[in-house]
């Protein structure tokens, strides 16, 4: 499934209510990501972005990690992160099914 697809099914169609004009949206290792923002291009001195993410291993979002910011540049800076941590816990399941 793309990420697009994935969103749309697990929020059943839906967006954040803070935060419903998507940026983009990703996958890396693990996780979904996406960045959304509050500006719909009218007030630029209001934004808010937001980055929800999903696990792939059961398609749940996870509240947890996902979080708002009031700077793009910090929110991009966290999806970097998220990223990292997603590539990094595929490698460590895969090389555990490797081992089994």
């Amino acid at each position: 499934m793309t990420p697009n697809e994935v969103f749309r099914k697990v929020y059943n169609h839906k967006t954040n209510f803070l935060t419903p004009w998507v940026i983009y949206r990703g996958k890396e290792g693990v996780y979904y990501y996406e960045l959304s923002t509050s500006n719909d291009g009218y007030n630029p001195d209001n934004n808010l972005y937001g980055v929800t993410i999903i696990d792939a291993r059961n398609m749940e979002p996870r509240k947890d990690l996902s979080t708002a910011f009031f700077s793009r540049k910090d929110a991009e800076e966290y999806i970097e992160k998220i990223k990292e941590e997603g590539r990094k816990l595929y490698k460590e399941e895969k090389d555990e099914r490797n081992q089994t």
